[in-house]
């Protein structure tokens, strides 16, 4: 990917440099978008039980390369090894759970719907939202990444997915890993590393805006015009929380 200019990525307890990250220009972006539109059909139409064994090979490839994630994961976002070690099991763990979502899924799909009028036959369906653009913070990197980015695959849409140009280091990872060792169809999850105001701003075709932030706090980054119409996730554990990527 061509940029203009590059991100420097220093570990927080070293300071020293640990990686350069190019930063996307517009139309990088409006690329990830396209590539994600594009791929929005195909995925969109797989089973459930299709994308479950998807994102069960995507835990696979993390609890594989488990060493090399947590020691990035210590030095970009300045964490005991430990932490991020179990951080990593999170993330595996959470590919799993709802790999097991999206093939309870395909169960529930066509299910009736008594509306008290025997003449009619009501049924529920749950259909992707399309493109989600997902933005994350930089205090867990690749745990909150996946709490997005597991949920939107399960549910069949596709992604672009901006990271902390902080700590941009194993989301990128996490795409590659999908892609080359879990047979993700290319399109699907696509990472891109720009700042906040510039990302919501450049382009009108996201369907869905995931921000894992307080509204006043996002507003401040990125001017209240940019959050109108975005969707914000309640806290874990909130009464009524769904997985918001189905629409039904």
């Amino acid at each position: 990917m061509r940029c203009s200019y590059a991100c420097v990525c220093c570990g927080v307890l070293t300071t020293c440099v640990c990686c350069g990250v190019l930063y996307a220009r517009a139309q990088d972006v409006a690329a990830a978008v396209a590539a994600a539109k594009s791929a929005e059909g195909a995925w969109a139409k797989t089973s459930g039980a299709e994308r479950a064994a998807v994102l069960r090979a995507i835990a696979d490839a993390v609890e594989k390369n488990k060493p090399e994630l947590a020691h990035k994961e210590a030095i970009n976002a300045g964490k005991p090894l430990q932490e991020t070690a179990w951080d990593i099991d999170d993330v595996a763990g959470c590919f799993r759970h709802h790999a097991d979502l999206a093939e309870a899924l395909d169960k529930k799909q066509g299910t009736l719907v008594d509306v008290g009028m025997e003449e009619f036959e009501t049924r529920l369906f749950w259909e992707p939202k399309g493109v989600v653009g997902i933005i994350v913070p930089w205090n867990y990197p690749a745990l909150m990444a996946t709490w997005k980015v597991a949920a939107a695959l399960a549910a069949g849409c596709t992604i672009v997915l901006k990271p902390s140009e902080l700590t941009p280091y194993t989301a990128l990872d996490l795409a590659v890993l999908a892609r080359e060792q879990a047979g993700l169809p290319a399109g699907v999850l696509n990472v891109v590393c720009v700042c906040v105001f510039f990302y919501v701003r450049v382009h009108g075709r996201v369907r869905m805006r995931e921000l894992h932030a307080h509204r006043r706090a996002c507003m401040r980054e990125c001017g209240r015009a940019a959050c109108r119409g975005t969707f914000l996730l309640p806290r874990r554990g909130a009464p009524g929380v769904r997985n918001p990527f189905w629409r039904r």
